[in-house]
């Protein structure tokens, strides 16, 4: 509605490119959205939701925008090392230096993402987050304080979403939890399947120190 507050922008962020991947598959073109019963078909005419993902950062048409992202694409660009005289022995220690496109491409997710007056994030994994001196958590504060920047009220919401809702060093359990929805009950949803314990029969161990030879029946069924 035109005089809602709600945002209409959302930010998707994965820890690590292989959730990223794996989120692809769900959002690529809008897929979920469109063969998952998540929209009543009333409002297909309405429906103004474009996804962006990290490599193709361009500016959406509808009025509504779903961006995509492993964290790491949001960081600062490293400095080039080739400018500060790095060494081929500082090299193999560090590894090799990010490639200049995904950095650019980075940089460019950032800009559209800050162009939006209203942005929720929502974070996949989101239990790495609790830690302050993160870079992961000081990218979101940097998203909240520059939207300030520009007059604006900051971000307008924060969704974490994670399997382990503890704390590392103690245990316990995050106090920011709103919904507790335990594996057990997506399994009787029949969101998460059932594991199966399969059971082998006529198993012959090897004779071998080595797990990979003595167990290589097992783990060729495994498999």
């Amino acid at each position: 509605e035109s005089n809602s507050t709600l945002p209409r922008t959302f930010l998707i962020i994965a820890p690590n490119v292989i959730v990223y991947e794996r989120l692809k598959v769900d959002f690529a073109d809008g897929r979920i959205f469109n063969e998952d019963p998540l929209r009543p078909p009333e409002w297909q005419g309405d429906w103004q939701m474009s996804v962006v993902l990290r490599d193709t950062p361009t500016q959406p048409s509808t009025l509504g925008a779903v961006y995509l992202t492993n964290v790491q694409r949001l960081y600062d660009a490293p400095v080039d090392r080739a400018a500060r005289n790095e060494t081929p022995e500082m090299t193999g220690v560090v590894g090799l230096p990010v490639r200049r496109d995904a950095a650019i491409t980075g940089e460019a997710l950032r800009d559209l993402v800050l162009r939006h007056d209203e942005l929720m994030v929502i974070n996949d994994e989101g239990h790495h987050l609790h830690n302050e001196d993160l870079q992961w958590h000081k990218v979101i504060v940097g998203l909240h304080d520059k939207l300030q920047g520009r007059g604006l009220p900051g971000l307008a919401c924060q969704l974490d979403f994670t399997a382990t809702p503890k704390y590392q060093k103690t245990g316990g359990l995050f106090r920011e939890i709103v919904v507790d929805y335990p594996l057990a009950q997506a399994v009787d949803d029949r969101i998460v399947k059932c594991p199966i314990m399969g059971e082998l029969s006529g198993v012959i161990e090897q004779e071998s120190r080595r797990a990979s030879v003595k167990y290589r029946d097992r783990l060729t069924a495994g498999i």
